[in-house]
């Protein structure tokens, strides 16, 4: 647990720092967003299972339509978790991210709802906007 929280600091003083400027452009969003996945994902691997990462590539792309920020390059994955957590969480730039353990206890039906709270708070920069 104390990695996953010093995990947290440290992901928290990069947006902290990358957004202390002031404004943030969409360019800049995006960037930001793909430098925290990398970060994310080194910690926590992608799940291994193809069928289930297209199933969630499949389910983000049918939500995507309905978002008013249509210039972000979304992008949806599965995580391992050591800590087998329950958490579904976004990034700026429009990452989007379920644990495995999520994924799989959720039904479709709570997925897409998972899935569309955490797209809105990427199309809502709140990622960006907290950080400000």
């Amino acid at each position: 647990m104390k990695r996953v929280r010093s995990f947290a600091i440290a992901l928290a003083m990069v947006l902290s720092a990358v957004t202390s400027c002031g404004a943030v452009s969409l360019r800049d969003e995006i960037k930001q967003g793909e430098q925290i996945s990398k970060l994310v994902v080194k910690e926590m691997p992608l799940l291994k299972d193809r069928k289930q990462q297209d199933a969630i590539a499949a389910l983000g792309r049918k939500l995507v339509p309905f978002v008013k920020r249509k210039e972000i390059p979304y992008h949806f994955a599965i995580v391992t978790d050591k800590h087998n957590s329950i958490n579904a969480f976004a990034l700026p730039g429009g990452y989007i991210y379920f644990t495995e353990r999520m994924w799989r206890i959720l039904t479709p039906d709570e997925r897409a709802a998972v899935m569309a709270h955490e797209i809105t708070h990427c199309d809502l920069r709140h990622g960006i906007n907290e950080s400000i």
